[in-house]
């Protein structure tokens, strides 16, 4: 987690943005205390931009604050992902694909292409939570790209619910290089010229359905060829 070259003036802004980037790809599993005066020598501030973040990522749910046991890392609980949280998510993601035009996709493949580079390397490394982290910064672009910056924080509140449900996902592969895979296939679509078809690959890829079995299928008969003597 990067801790150095804060700005003065916001920075109980990226100490929270640090802090729950951190906490959805995995550094502090549910449970973990958060601790002011730890955190505030870690980032070499002050105490009252840490109390003022911990606040903010306690009220979007990320942490949870006990009587007399300080802020801990939040429980998973895969209660609430199919019903409430994946359709929060779908909807978030497709309203902002759709105010994307042609040419401001484009404009955004370099950026996309960067995550897929580094996410083929934490595939070969084995390396879990940095292909999490990835994931979720593939995502986000959607959201820079349609000028919903200040929407990104509701994304991560509920992605952040959702990390144990996709890190178990993630455990369940035969192998990760699935994973930039499959992501290599969706910005294909976002690139398209079918947007109502980039759309429903969209939602049916957050929903765990066709698009990713077909995905999958594919990448499946690849590897069966790239092992063959």
């Amino acid at each position: 987690m990067r801790t150095r070259g804060l700005v003065i003036s916001n920075i109980s802004d990226q100490i929270v943005d640090l802090l729950r980037r951190a906490i959805v790809a995995g550094e502090f599993p549910p449970g973990t205390p958060l601790r002011e005066n730890e955190l505030a020598e870690k980032f070499e501030v002050s105490r009252h931009p840490v109390r003022k973040a911990l606040q903010q990522l306690t009220l979007e749910g990320v942490l949870e604050a006990k009587p007399n046991c300080g802020v801990t890392v939040a429980a998973e609980s895969t209660e609430h992902v199919a019903p409430l949280l994946i359709p929060m998510r779908v909807q978030l993601e497709l309203y902002a694909l759709q105010r994307l035009t042609p040419e401001v996709l484009k404009e955004q493949r370099l950026e996309w292409n960067k995550i897929l580079r580094q996410m083929r390397e934490a595939a070969d490394e084995k390396d879990e939570q940095s292909l999490l982290s990835l994931d979720a910064d593939f995502h986000q672009r959607l959201l820079i790209a349609a000028g919903m910056k200040d929407h990104i924080p509701l994304w991560l509140a509920i992605y952040g619910r959702m990390r144990g449900y996709y890190l178990l996902a993630e455990r369940q592969l035969e192998n990760l290089s699935f994973v930039p895979f499959l992501h290599e296939k969706l910005l294909e679509s976002f690139l398209g010229n079918d947007r109502e078809q980039a759309k429903r690959n969209l939602q049916s890829h957050l929903e765990n359905t066709e698009f990713n079995q077909n995905a999958h299928a594919v990448w499946k008969k690849q590897q069966r060829k790239g092992a063959r003597p």
